[in-house]
């Protein structure tokens, strides 16, 4: 079940979270506060989205028991009983004998939701809350759990997409602008976001992000074109205000093709990898799976087939139409049913970056004298390049597998697709990757 994240003081500098906390009266009021800033902003170090709510959650609790143990008399004079109970009957939130409701409350809600959806092993939060309980935190946190949609990129895509197939728009140019939303909201790990929330250098932390990992600059280009075109129609209707966030971003053409792994570096890796890293490495030279489509596959069997499959993009929009696609899973993969991957992109880029440049200290090509350009993209130009050139198998069959298609000769590009349900056929052609520790 996926919700709506929560990022109540939290801000992102590039990649990076801090906690930006507006201290409450019943904190700044505590005489130990005297003089302090009204805000208190702290460097999380982390880009994880659910380590920087731990964090943030952490922090404010310390600080709002701080003051719960600290007896704002213990420095002052001897005053009488009765006004001590006076003070604190006046400000139960400085009594050390005060509890925070609020907090008891949430910890039961997360322990619940840990019985119901299950727990993040990493960080020891439930893996998702109920629609209600949801609502009910954002009231509590002051903030609004049901948003003017009119303001919201979803409602306002489907209004530009709506008025452009009008205007006899074509059938490519609106997928394009609905592959842009989805492409932007899987980034902000959001259903749905707020238009005006969104700024120059979230856009640019994301673009980034895809180009480290090796996306064509095409295909970002084609993200940014459909989202200006969403923030320019809320302009005109007056719901946000200022410079396009999507506009004026420099993106690096496409001029050096990504590098293969040999089978020798690609067993290294899987070697040193570990957790979930290791899984998404494996499934990854098993499949030619662009990353994305892999943290958002569902491994399931189909109730034809007697094999276990990865469900590629059935959920959200891919690249392309084809990327839609059920892939057998290899032999090798050993893995249960309904099984998906926890991590997200940020985290596989920095972790797999790391174990590169530890299994690959020399990238440079020995035959031409040029450095290899390697990421985690370069799986999929393992695949195609060992199942096409080396194996000579159907460009057809391979693009059935990897959902690669269109674009010119060059090597490993799919030039002509074919969409087919033999999954048997499948199976065979994925068991040609070859598989060995």
């Amino acid at each position: 079940m996926r919700t709506v994240k929560d990022k109540k003081h939290l801000r992102q500098r590039g990649n990076i979270w801090w906690l930006h906390y507006n201290l409450p009266k019943t904190i700044k009021s505590h005489p130990s506060y005297e003089g302090e800033p009204s805000i208190y902003i702290k460097n999380l170090e982390t880009d994880s989205l659910s380590k920087a709510k731990q964090l943030r959650d952490d922090i404010i609790y310390r600080l709002k028991r701080s003051v719960l143990d600290v007896d704002p008399f213990e420095k002052a004079l001897k005053i009488s009983e009765q006004e001590r109970k006076g003070f604190y009957k006046s400000n139960p939130h400085l009594d050390p004998d005060y509890d925070d409701y609020s907090l008891i409350v949430e910890d039961i809600e997360d322990r619940e939701a840990i019985k119901q959806y299950g727990m993040n092993k990493e960080t020891g939060e439930p893996l998702a809350y109920s629609q209600d309980v949801l609502n009910i935190r954002s009231v509590r946190r002051g903030v609004n759990p049901y948003p003017d949609k009119t303001k919201m990129l979803r409602y306002l895509t489907d209004k530009v997409v709506k008025e452009q197939e009008a205007n006899g728009l074509a059938s490519k140019t609106v997928f394009k602008i609905k592959r842009s939303t989805s492409w932007f909201l899987e980034h902000t790990i959001q259903d749905d976001i707020d238009l005006s929330l969104i700024d120059y250098d979230m856009v640019h932390a994301y673009l980034t992000l895809d180009q480290s990992n090796g996306v064509a600059g095409s295909t970002l280009s084609g993200h940014l074109y459909g989202l200006a075109m969403i923030w320019d129609r809320a302009k005109k209707s007056k719901l946000v205000n200022g410079d396009n966030p999507f506009k004026l971003h420099r993106i690096t053409k496409d001029s050096i093709s990504y590098a293969p792994f040999t089978r020798e570096e690609i067993l290294s890796l899987y070697s040193l990898a570990s957790g979930e890293l290791k899984t998404l490495i494996h499934a990854a030279a098993t499949t030619g799976a662009r990353l994305n489509e892999l943290l958002t596959a569902e491994l399931r069997t189909p109730s034809a087939y007697s094999k276990p499959c990865w469900f590629f993009k059935f959920h959200d929009k891919g690249k392309t139409k084809q990327s839609t696609r059920v892939v057998p899973v290899h032999s090798s993969l050993k893995l249960d049913e309904g099984f998906t991957f926890s991590l997200n992109d940020r985290t596989v880029s920095r972790q797999f970056k790391t174990l590169v440049d530890r299994v690959i200290v020399d990238k440079v090509n020995n035959d031409t004298g040029i450095e290899r350009k390697l990421s985690f993209h370069s799986f999929r130009t393992t695949v195609i390049t060992e199942l096409v050139v080396k194996q000579s198998i159907s460009e057809q069959v391979v693009g059935a597998i990897t959902g690669h298609v269109a674009g010119s000769s060059s090597l490993g590009s799919i030039t002509v697709y074919i969409n087919t349900d033999d999954l048997e056929s499948k199976c065979r052609t994925v068991e040609r990757l070859t598989w060995s520790i």
